[in-house]
């Protein structure tokens, strides 16, 4: 587990790189900008938009709303033994704005106000749940990719 909300991670796949792009492209709906909407009239899983070798996207939720959903921001490079996805799985902009701003908010209850429990506990809570559904999330996107580009790691 990752115990903060953001990861680095890489792919390894035997598909070369035009056919990564076009596979990608194939299972998003084209989205430009990934803002705080959800879809729900959609049949595809990811929204997001692919250039020649760079990918953003966000899985589509068919139900509720999860602001933790993590944008996986990706480079496709080949080199000699495949194709190489690098990652960076990150927050919202605005979520991780709003956490830093609750964290410090919080944080200064709990420095110069009286230490006790809700205090401590409007301090902790927001950290472990970012945390854990950043990382359900985030395991549910590579996952995806793993199976979609036939990825070898």
């Amino acid at each position: 587990m990752n115990f903060t909300p953001f990861e680095n991670t890489e792919l390894l796949s035997n598909l070369k790189k035009g056919e990564i792009a076009e596979i990608i492209n194939n299972n998003i709906e084209f989205s430009p900008k990934l803002g705080l909407t959800f879809k729900k009239n959609t049949n595809k899983h990811y929204e997001g938009i692919i250039t020649e070798d760079i990918f953003k996207i966000r899985r589509n939720l068919k139900n509720g709303k999860n602001s933790f959903i993590p944008i996986a921001y990706g480079k496709i490079s080949e080199f000699e033994k495949g194709t190489l996805i690098k990652m960076k799985l990150r927050l919202h902009p605005t979520i991780t704005l709003f956490l830093i701003v609750f964290t410090v908010f919080s944080g200064s209850l709990l420095f110069f106000g009286t230490l006790n429990w809700h205090n401590l506990l409007m301090f902790i809570l927001p950290y472990f749940m970012c945390t854990v559904f950043f990382n359900y999330e985030s395991n549910i996107i590579k996952t995806d990719l793993k199976i979609m580009l036939k990825s070898k790691k």
